[in-house]
């Protein structure tokens, strides 16, 4: 059930949503590749993704640390001359106490210094802690990232960007609850804490391993984006049948205050 590396039938974002992403490379692997996955800064020093401990592209060093670096104002991959970027080391990971199987799969990470702030690098604003999936259901929501753009097809070097529509929850969890693997994933249930989006009457439109932990968004009447998913897992890339799995961020608002206040 884990997300693949892509983005479904999305588009190119456009310079103003590279804001919306920051791109983390890990540490280069011996061949020199690197994993580039979306996350959302929430504050000048802070940063809410999925726990890195249930990434298998991480390499891990002794003590099961995990090596990161994160790339904010990234665009275009193959291109320097897109507009400038910043790289920055990670001061602390602090994943959430819950995290088991695909339960709790948050992690918050504070970054060695403040960010400086501007037209490519923005913060995303937290929703209302509490707020259910249902108050969510039937709304747009947009999700960017790189990464294929096909199921096990090639990865984008331009950031993309896919628009979705919220799932009903009752009804995204009773499809899950089928899968032989339902119990072991995800025990006791949803609980309140998943967040399901797929495409608009059936279109075919997802995201896949390699944009876990990238931000589904929503704008607000003030043109401002709410941060209200992080892509969990899946089944396959565009499965009509299974709508896409996101960590509920309001579920999960009041820890996110309480560790970087």
């Amino acid at each position: 059930m884990e997300k693949g590396a892509e983005i479904l039938h999305g588009r190119s974002a456009g310079r103003q949503r590279r804001s919306l992403d920051a791109s983390r490379p890990t540490v280069p692997h011996p061949a020199g590749s690197l994993d580039r996955r979306g996350r959302g800064p929430l504050a000048e020093d802070w940063m809410a993704f999925r726990s890195p401990m249930a990434d298998p592209g991480c390499p891990a060093m002794p003590g099961g640390r995990v090596l990161l670096v994160v790339r904010l104002g990234e665009y275009d991959l193959s291109k320097t001359s897109d507009g400038p970027t910043l790289d920055m080391t990670p001061a602390a990971v602090l994943v959430h106490p819950g995290y088991a199987a695909k339960q709790n799969d948050l992690a918050v990470l504070r970054l060695g210094q403040p960010v400086p702030l501007g037209t490519h690098i923005q913060p995303v604003c937290l929703p209302p802690p509490g707020r259910p999936a249902a108050a969510l259901a039937g709304r747009p929501a947009l999700l960017a990232g790189w990464g294929n753009t096909a199921f096990a097809g090639q990865t984008s070097d331009v950031l993309q960007q896919v628009e979705l529509v919220v799932v009903a929850p009752a009804d995204c969890e009773a499809r899950y609850r089928v899968l032989p693997s339902f119990a072991d994933n995800f025990p006791g249930g949803f609980q309140g804490s998943k967040l399901c989006a797929a495409g608009e009457n059936g279109a075919v439109r997802d995201a896949c391993g390699g944009d876990s932990g990238g931000p589904l968004v929503q704008q607000l009447g003030d043109g401002s984006y709410q941060l209200i998913g992080i892509v969990s897992a899946g089944v396959g890339c565009g499965n009509p049948d299974y709508p896409g799995l996101y960590t509920r961020v309001s579920a999960y608002t009041d820890w996110i205050m309480q560790n970087i206040a």
